[in-house]
């Protein structure tokens, strides 16, 4: 596999509120092939971490919004060679603000992706075996807004709408869990280490989580749930579904529409989805977590290439 050579600055490093490196699947696909992951293919690999500069140009300009990079747009047109084949790796929410001609490959998770992958993160989790407490949990913030930008636009820049479709749907997600004594509620961010506990041991305390959309049609507590052995329902106007189309692909969590919530969960409680719990502990390591989905990346190029 050939790699573009770009520069290094267009690989920043996230750090979040809690003065924590972020290190999602931009980074752990590159960090992978500098460790010797070498699939075989003839695209070129476009190592940009694409989230992380919008978020150091947010905060360097202190603007409103995030939107493409200029210098990086510049550096696309006049580097990326049309008579080639390229693809590069996003976790964006919108996908990529710049303009990507039609010969780069983006395998993403979020919108307007090519190729759909896990939301995975670097915290380390795991999932003992023990008794659990609740049928299901959300522990979170339900102010998480959503885009003006119709789906199936490629935007080039976010426009943030406090009440947007991932707000209502997470009210309308606590009226119908709130009604039943067996769910437990916590509303708050996970911008602590007491926070980030809390959020642990109700996931491990229970037997579904309650998944909801963010602000883009999917969310990390998703592949956080898988982590610590909790089934997620996937709440959701779309759904966003890594390996779908793969013919070993088995059902890891229920989609769930917004309006269905209160079903789900009369559904879950009589162990309807309990077997999902077994395909996300065979499924977890080689698929959804960072190593996995890195592994994963490389063998749909290879099986692409095969293919032709």
């Amino acid at each position: 596999m050939q790699v573009a050579d770009i520069p290094e600055r267009w690989r920043p490093k996230l750090w979040n509120s809690a003065s924590e490196h972020f290190y999602g699947v931009a980074e752990a696909f590159w960090d992978a092939v500098q460790n010797g992951l070498n699939p075989d293919t003839n695209r070129i690999y476009l190592p940009v971490f694409w989230s992380n500069n919008y978020h150091e140009q947010h905060r360097r300009r202190r603007e409103p919004v995030f939107r493409a990079v200029p210098e990086l747009q510049v550096w696309l047109d006049n580097n990326i060679d049309p008579t080639k084949e390229y693809f590069t790796v996003t976790r964006a929410d919108e996908g990529i603000y710049e303009y990507l001609p039609k010969n780069v490959l983006v395998f993403g998770a979020g919108d307007n992706a090519d190729v759909v992958i896990p939301l995975a993160n670097s915290m380390a989790y795991s999932a003992p075996k023990h008794r659990k407490k609740h049928l299901a949990c959300f522990v979170g913030v339900v102010q998480c807004g959503g885009p003006r930008t119709p789906h199936g636009v490629s935007p080039k820049f976010s426009d943030y709408d406090p009440t947007g479709i991932g707000t209502r749907i997470r009210m309308s997600m606590r009226e119908a869990a709130s009604n039943r004594g067996d769910c437990l509620l916590v509303d708050q961010d996970g911008s602590t280490p007491e926070a980030r506990q809390t959020f642990i041991d109700a996931m491990r305390d229970s037997h579904y989580a309650l998944c909801p959309r963010g602000y883009a049609p999917t969310s990390f507590r998703l592949y956080e749930a898988m982590a610590l052995g909790t089934v997620p329902l996937y709440i959701s106007d779309r759904w966003l579904m890594p390996y779908a189309d793969r013919g070993e692909w088995q059902p890891t969590c229920v989609r769930v529409a917004p309006d269905r919530v209160g079903e789900a969960l009369s559904m879950a409680a009589q162990d309807t989805f309990a077997y999902m719990a077994d395909n996300i502990a065979r499924l977890y390591d080689s698929h959804f977590s960072l190593a996995g989905t890195c592994q994963q990346i490389s063998r749909y190029l290879e099986d692409a290439r095969c293919s032709v």
